[in-house]
Formats: C-alpha cells, sequence, structure tokens
C-alpha cells in the first residue's frame, strides 16, 4: 500500500497570534467563494515566514471534521 504524504504547513506557517488574527478580522481584504472566505492583510511586521495561514472551515459547509 502507498503512504499518503501529509499535506500541512509548518509551524512558520501557520498563524497563530491572537492580535494578528485580531488585525486581520478588523482591517483585512475579503475574498468569497460559494464555500468559504478568505480574510488577508498585507503585514510589515517581523515574520519567520513570507505568509502565514491561519483556516476555519464552517461546520454547514462541510460536516464531518475529516472533510474539513
Amino acid at each position: 500500500m502507498d503512504k499518503v504524504e501529509r499535506q500541512t504547513f509548518g509551524k512558520n506557517e501557520r498563524l497563530c497570534r491572537t492580535k494578528l488574527i485580531d488585525e486581520i478580522f478588523e482591517n483585512g481584504s475579503v475574498f468569497h467563494t460559494s464555500l468559504f472566505k478568505v480574510v488577508w492583510i498585507i503585514s510589515s511586521t517581523d515574520l519567520p515566514s513570507r505568509a502565514q495561514v491561519a483556516v476555519s472551515v464552517p461546520k454547514r459547509s462541510f460536516r464531518l471534521a475529516v472533510t474539513r
């Protein structure tokens, strides 16, 4: 059986700071699709990587946690 490679973000690519997450939702730009919403902001802070990501998918769109 073939081994399935996990497609994940590294620790420095995950957005974990509460202050940055709050700033993104307050001042960020928004892009809507039929299933989810993308909110982003261009930041000049000294971050460990060029881009950081936080993902939240509503249970309404994907009922099973495995598919979210």
